[in-house]
């Protein structure tokens, strides 16, 4: 499901924007401070985990600080569906539609759309499987449908059937045996207790009232799992989320991977804050072409921010959006629109082009040249000079 068009108004430094978004890469470039983490968290209010509400907007949210400056967020995805956000209105501000018909659910509904948004802290708790808006999540939800739908072949019987029953006996044998001072088992008098005393509470009756403890959520049989790193040199082992914030980047960076490999968890947008961080040059060259081979491969949207010339392509220049800011027209965005160059070439210079040509132009003109580089820096360059060469 990817998002064809934004548009946002009085939202922080935005004044009023209009974004149409390429399918594939969209790559947002400018300086610091500009207002591109703006626009993503703008996305990430409409797609996120959190449902979309303006209750925790403070007046800095608001352009100019002036809580009389509305916020509007609309989000335009394939198939005619509209997400919006619109504080104007007096009642369901956030509303989902499609072809301009209201769709009821739209709770439900939107996650639908939900996107995985990767930060600049790269910190694995923001990645767990019991998060559907992550990648991992999103992976996992996958196979945990796959799952579920399998059987065993030997027996005869569903595998999340089979799971159940080891599981269970695996809490009943093992952590449900643990017994006090005295001898007698701990665990059975205190569930006991709790489904006795909920009923009475709830004014049931106790064989009215079930309650119990699992090892799994039977809805989500992967959602408990957790990533644990052993160092075989002391043999000892980690929660991820306890490793340094370098190795918590490079298993992120290991997910998206295996996200791009194994083709699983949909193709949502994904959104990336300087994916270049805690990568040195090469890896930098790397990552890039596992984003281009997951927009191609697998199509998926992918929107992110970079500071890095390794993160960009001149051939596809058009993926690239220049983020500026004034003070009179706040944030704004310049992106070249290849169709009207296309149509540009034909009425002044008679040319007939298309936008593999264009492209195949631009690849050996500069990309396929030693000072290559060079050109990809002048995308973060305020002014350029061009001379002779």
């Amino acid at each position: 499901m990817k998002i064809t068009k934004i548009h946002i108004e009085n939202y922080r430094s935005i004044k009023e924007i209009d974004i149409n978004l390429n399918p594939k890469l969209n790559v947002f470039i400018g300086e610091n401070g500009i207002g591109k983490s703006n626009i993503f968290d703008a996305i990430n209010w409409l797609l996120g985990p959190t449902y979309p509400t303006f209750n925790a907007t403070t007046k800095q949210d608001h352009y100019l600080g002036d809580g009389d400056n509305k916020i509007l967020i609309q989000l335009h995805f394939e198939d005619g569906y509209l997400l919006e956000l619109n504080e104007a209105k007096d009642k369901y501000q956030f509303s989902i539609t499609q072809h301009g018909n209201w769709q009821r659910d739209f709770g439900i509904l939107r996650q639908k759309f939900c996107s995985a948004y990767v930060g600049v802290e790269r910190q694995i708790v923001d990645y767990l499987p019991s998060n559907r808006w992550s990648l991992l999540g999103r992976i996992l939800l996958d196979v945990n449908a796959r799952f579920l739908e399998e059987t065993m072949k030997d027996e005869g019987i569903a595998k999340s059937e089979k799971l159940k029953k080891e599981l269970d006996r695996i809490r009943d044998d093992l952590l449900f045996s643990v017994k006090d001072e005295a001898g007698d088992n701990i665990m059975e008098p205190f569930v006991h207790i709790l489904q006795e005393e909920s009923a009475r509470q709830m004014n049931a009756a106790p064989s009215d009232f079930q309650l119990n403890f699992n090892l799994y959520d039977p809805w989500n049989f992967y959602k408990t799992l957790q990533i644990l790193v052993t160092e075989p040199d002391i043999g000892i082992t980690f929660q991820a989320s306890q490793l340094g914030t370098g190795a918590q980047a490079s298993i992120t960076i290991a997910i998206l991977r295996a996200y791009s490999e194994i083709k699983l968890g949909g193709s949502n947008p994904i959104l990336i804050d300087e994916p270049e961080l805690f990568l040195h040059p090469q890896a930098q060259r790397n990552f890039y072409k596992m984003l281009r081979k997951l927009a191609d491969e697998n199509e998926t949207q992918i929107l992110y921010i970079t500071h890095s010339p390794y993160l960009l392509s001149l051939e596809n220049f058009d993926e690239v959006f220049v983020v500026r800011r004034t003070k009179e027209k706040g944030t704004y965005v310049r992106n070249a629109d290849i169709s009207k160059l296309i149509a540009d070439l034909k009425i002044r210079q008679g040319i007939d082009s298309d936008k593999d040509t264009l492209e195949l132009h631009y690849r050996n003109a500069y990309e396929q040249t030693s000072d290559s580089l060079s050109s990809l820096e002048a995308f973060f360059a305020k002014k350029v000079i061009l001379v002779e060469g």
